[in-house]
């Protein structure tokens, strides 16, 4: 006999958290695309520390990046949780090679501390909610769904 169909799995706060952290990155780095490419159009001579167009080009990437951590997320996919730590630590390294050896202006070195916090905050927020027992417990009764969901599948077809 069949298993019985299993509940319908709901989102905790620290997943809707997590949420709303990568809905804030992906926003941020669509903007940041969409001002760079701007400036790269408008005033194409203008000094920047990066190009325009390098800035625009990442940000694109990043947030296509964070969307997919969004999707995977919100659909409660297996690969999402590590998926997102990769994607995040990735993204905070970048744009730490970014602002150290990039950087040229003398407030990119005066704002250091201030992004050191605001990075380490953001990630720390990302790891703990994806290390947390709930969110953990979501994550493998969402993995356990889908496996019944291919039993069921396999299990309805005829030889």
């Amino acid at each position: 006999m069949a298993q019985d169909t299993p509940h319908k799995l709901k989102h905790t706060p620290a997943t809707l958290l997590l949420s709303f952290i990568l809905l804030a990155l992906f926003v941020e780095n669509v903007v940041r695309a969409v001002i760079s490419i701007q400036q790269a159009v408008e005033l194409p001579r203008l000094a920047t520390d990066l190009s325009p167009i390098y800035v625009g080009a990442i940000g694109a990437l990043w947030a296509a990046g964070f969307a997919a951590c969004l999707f995977g997320i919100a659909r409660l996919n297996p690969w999402a949780p590590r998926f997102t730590i990769a994607v995040t630590a990735i993204y905070m390294a970048n744009l730490w090679l970014n602002r150290l050896a990039l950087g040229r202006s003398s407030e990119s070195t005066a704002t250091l501390g201030f992004y050191a916090i605001l990075d380490t905050t953001v990630l720390a927020l990302v790891i703990g909610t994806l290390a947390w027992p709930g969110t953990r417990r979501l994550f493998a009764q969402a993995a356990r769904y889908l496996e019944w969901l291919k039993q069921e599948k396999a299990g309805g077809q005829k030889p």
